[in-house]
């Protein structure tokens, strides 16, 4: 028996016209740190493919539980896990961590809402960095308080040789 050739037969279904595949996907990414979901509202247009991308910078598992569309998952510390997400009907899912993971665990809740008038949820600024860029005024004091403590370094050296005469 001879086997039909495939490439000749892909050709034609291309050039007679398979329906044409949309390449837009809504990407969004979600932040898990200090048990907290960031953003705890995400915001899709239906009809369009998306995916939510968990990013984990806690130290502990935590989970994805969107029960009523029956999507769970486990993202492990320090780890990213994409989830797609159906957005043929219009509507309110909420989702929680699906994993318990300590004393915060019942208020890691979250809404993905699938609406027409749905503005999309903008991107974090840098969530697979550390949170350098999410807390910029952290960092900022954490400068100033360097520099504090080195100035105080060199006035203690400076009141030592002043003391010594020398």
């Amino acid at each position: 028996m001879r086997a039909w050739p495939v490439f000749p037969l892909l050709a034609l279904l291309l050039v007679v016209g398979l329906p044409p595949v949309s390449a837009e996907v809504q990407e969004v990414e979600v932040l898990l740190r200090d048990n907290q979901i960031l953003p705890a509202e995400v915001y899709l247009k239906p009809g369009i493919p998306a995916r939510l991308t968990f990013i984990n910078q806690d130290k502990q598992a935590h989970g994805f539980g969107l029960y009523e569309l029956g999507i769970i998952g486990r993202i492990e510390p320090g780890t990213r896990k994409t989830f797609s997400i159906p957005t043929s009907t219009p509507g309110r899912y909420p989702f929680m961590c699906a994993i318990y993971c300590g004393s915060n665990h019942y208020n890691m809740k979250g809404t993905i809402v699938i609406s027409d008038s749905a503005e999309p949820t903008p991107a974090l600024k840098d969530p697979g960095n550390s949170s350098r860029s999410l807390e910029p005024a952290l960092w900022g004091l954490g400068t100033a308080i360097g520099i504090l403590s080195l100035a105080s370094l060199a006035g203690l050296i400076l009141l030592r040789r002043l003391k010594d005469g020398s």
